[in-house]
């Protein structure tokens, strides 16, 4: 990520965050193009967020360093509430793992 900041010095979240605000359609176009070419995938976030949401499902610290500030990873889609909680940063580093095999 950092090398896409340095390709586009004047972006920032501020700047896009703007961006999208003026541009509604582009932001749910491709929205709308993720979740047709990834059913499976979103239909888990929409399970585990939902389940949060309903109090069923308690985020828990990261498994990794104990961090408060979680998001679910799908070792499986298939088995949507079969997750594992992970600081965004464990998050990456399993993602990006998973890229180099």
């Amino acid at each position: 990520m950092k090398d896409w900041f340095k390709r586009h010095p004047g972006y920032n979240a501020r700047s896009a965050k703007k961006w999208r605000e003026k541009n509604p359609e582009y932001h749910f176009n491709v929205l709308k193009k993720y979740r047709k070419e990834n059913p499976e995938k979103d239909f888990a976030h929409g399970k585990v967020n939902e389940e949060v949401r309903n109090g069923r499902l308690n985020k828990l610290p990261c498994n990794v360093c104990k961090e408060e500030k979680v998001v679910a990873h799908h070792p499986d889609y298939s088995k949507p509430l079969d997750i594992i909680w992970l600081c965004r940063s464990h998050h990456k580093e399993i993602h990006n793992n998973i890229k180099e095999r």
